[in-house]
């Protein structure tokens, strides 16, 4: 039995992977984040990785863009993320 705060949290997940990103993808405006992005290693051997950011995931995709790359987002998962539990956790995250 997930909390209603936990059900929450997937409907806004889902909406922002199931709709948000299939439609920035479409649009050539895909920004890149989080749980199971995969870059090439020669890119990110080039680029470096900013390990002093909190978002250094989607400080590499400005990296990425700034360098006249491209990304696409592939619907299909290949990991899990943990969701938060509570709001405090959230807020955490």
């Amino acid at each position: 039995n997930e909390s209603t705060f936990k059900k929450l949290c997937y409907a806004e997940y889902k909406g922002f992977f199931h709709i948000g990103m299939v439609t920035r993808n479409d649009r050539d405006a895909i920004i890149q984040h989080g749980t199971m992005t995969m870059t090439r290693r020669s890119v990110l051997e080039e680029l470096g990785w900013a390990d002093w950011c909190i978002c250094e995931d989607a400080e590499l995709g400005l990296r990425v863009f700034e360098k006249g790359l491209s990304a696409a987002y592939y619907h299909d998962s290949y990991g899990k993320g943990l969701m938060p539990d509570t709001f405090i956790d959230f807020k955490k995250q």
